[in-house]
């Protein structure tokens, strides 16, 4: 899955750049999609910020973290987890056979990015409901499903990434 980081609604490069740290951490975005925001920051300014330029020319995986840990400026983690919750939203639109991965993301992006335990325990609640149901205990994982779209649903508005 694509993110536009032109559909942000003016965020600080920090803030971008907290989506892309924790959307690797927890799987949502890719390596390359990281390069490719930083490239298209440097493409459209005449004198780029040096650590974008870092990102850009960055290779692995701990050496992309680091560099998108050191953008500089003010960095609002929790619009970057709402954003991340979003992009998991339209890939359970998408994909709804992945819930039990999408689950466990958005348990992740709750903790890493100080949503709040309210919202850590929406997804959690869903993931253990989620076992039961894959276990044959009790529930089914479509009833699963519909929870998790519900729980996402409130992310769909206002956060396009």
């Amino acid at each position: 899955m694509f993110h536009d980081p032109s559909a942000m609604l003016n965020p600080t490069n920090s803030t971008i750049a907290a989506y892309y740290l924790y959307g690797l951490e927890a799987g949502i975005v890719t390596l390359q999609q990281a390069k490719d925001w930083a490239f298209s920051v440097v493409e459209s300014m005449d004198s780029p910020p040096a650590d974008v330029i870092d990102v850009a020319l960055s290779s692995g995986l701990p050496e992309m973290n680091e560099k998108l840990n050191a953008i500089a400026g003010e960095r609002d983690v929790q619009l970057a987890g709402k954003w991340l919750l979003n992009a998991l939203n339209r890939e359970l639109s998408s994909n709804p056979l992945n819930v039990e991965r999408i689950a466990k993301q958005a348990m992740q992006v709750t903790r890493s990015t100080a949503l709040g335990d309210d919202e850590y325990y929406v997804f959690d609640y869903i993931d253990d409901a989620l076992s039961l149901a894959q276990n044959g205990t009790y529930g089914s994982v479509e009833a699963c499903r519909s929870e998790l779209e519900n729980a996402l649903s409130a992310y769909q508005e206002g956060f396009n990434v």
